[in-house]
């Protein structure tokens, strides 16, 4: 088969010229055959860049495996290792407590982080590729964390809470304080979890850039870009009053996930009172977003979203299913560009546009 990977504008328009026909008709016969092999190379094109994310990630996995063998013993209180039930290296866990008064704080279980915001500024700097599982105690964290990794640098990050409700992180201790400053930013990192967290009085939520695979659960976002004010969704202000309220208001959201290069998944979590709900966009490797409930949002609810509103890009491969929205101030469910998603078996009310918008 003719391929066309390599050509630039030129070359291809001259093999188009040197196309041969007789007639509208076989000219057209012809186009249609070109399309079809344009169609074939960009499949196999697709198929192998799939193929080499898989092997990227594996050769991602074992170094991180060797990296945590190797420095197995940090974080122990006594440094000799020693027997344990739990199967995790030691290297991998770092213990956060916000009640810990023991002093000496070291991110060992013994011992563990007072602030979630040192914790995660001691171990996962631009240059640490080593994963990580945060194990965060219930309480209050403020943290307002930006990380743009290295480019040669892949970290794999765990936040674990105990409970949305129990464990609770905000980039300030108000709305109003917090309003300008997302919670966490982090680009280029490896794969990301988020489980069991309520994140809130912030801009974004969660917000991940060209990071590997990510996984949001059991979490809960609120005061993501929007004040807990029930009037500003219901419908009962003037237009005056709302556009009034607007001041209060910032351009973030709940979860914002662009250009991930593995698998998203975002299950059984919950956003109120943001700005946006969950917006997953130019992620093309696909996802589930299943099972959660969005509600009070002053733009639309769950996102598929685009870069660009040409219909060039967009998301791929996602199934968006069994969720719940409710009070979106704009669309419940809105999909720009993208292919091959599905939004099945959904609710949405009380919206103020459309349902589903394509």
């Amino acid at each position: 088969m003719t391929t066309f990977r390599d050509d630039d504008d030129t070359e291809f328009q001259t093999y188009i010229n040197g196309l041969t026909h007789s007639s509208i008709s076989t000219k057209l016969g012809v186009i249609q055959t070109l399309e079809t092999q344009l169609q074939t190379e960009q499949t196999a094109i697709e198929s192998q860049r799939a193929q080499l994310h898989k092997h990227k990630q594996k050769i991602a996995d074992l170094t991180a495996d060797l990296i945590t063998t190797q420095s197995a013993e940090e974080y122990t209180v006594s440094g000799g290792g020693g027997a344990s039930s739990d199967p995790t290296a030691p290297g991998k866990k770092v213990f956060v407590n916000v009640s810990y008064a023991g002093g000496g704080d070291n991110g060992s279980a013994e011992a563990p982080y007072t602030s979630l915001a040192a914790a995660i500024a001691a171990k996962c700097s631009v240059t640490d590729s080593t994963e990580r599982i945060f194990i965060i105690a219930a309480g209050t964290y403020t943290v307002a964390q930006t990380i743009v990794k290295n480019s040669t640098v892949k970290q794999q990050v765990t936040f674990r809470g105990q409970g949305a409700g129990v464990t609770f992180l905000q980039a300030a201790t108000t709305y109003t304080a917090g309003k300008n400053t997302d919670c966490l930013k982090l680009s280029n990192f490896g794969g990301l979890r988020f489980e069991k967290l309520t994140i809130r009085r912030c801009r974004y939520g969660l917000r991940a850039i060209s990071c590997d695979d990510l996984h949001i659960t059991h979490c809960m976002f609120t005061e993501c870009g929007t004040p807990a004010t029930d009037t500003l969704f219901d419908g009962s202000l003037s237009q005056s009053a709302q556009a009034a309220y607007a001041s209060d208001m910032t351009s973030g959201g709940a979860v914002r996930i662009e250009l991930a290069l593995g698998v998203v998944r975002i299950l059984d979590s919950e956003a109120k009172y943001c700005f946006r709900g969950l917006r997953v966009q130019d992620c093309v490797f696909g996802g589930v977003v299943q099972g959660n409930v969005v509600s009070k949002t002053a733009e639309s609810g769950i996102y598929l979203a685009s870069s660009l509103y040409t219909g060039a890009t967009g998301s791929i491969g996602f199934l968006v299913s069994q969720n719940i929205v409710t009070q979106a101030c704009n669309n419940s469910y809105l999909i720009i560009g993208g292919r091959s998603n599905v939004i099945s078996d959904n609710v949405c009310r009380s919206g103020f546009n459309s349902g589903i918008m394509l």
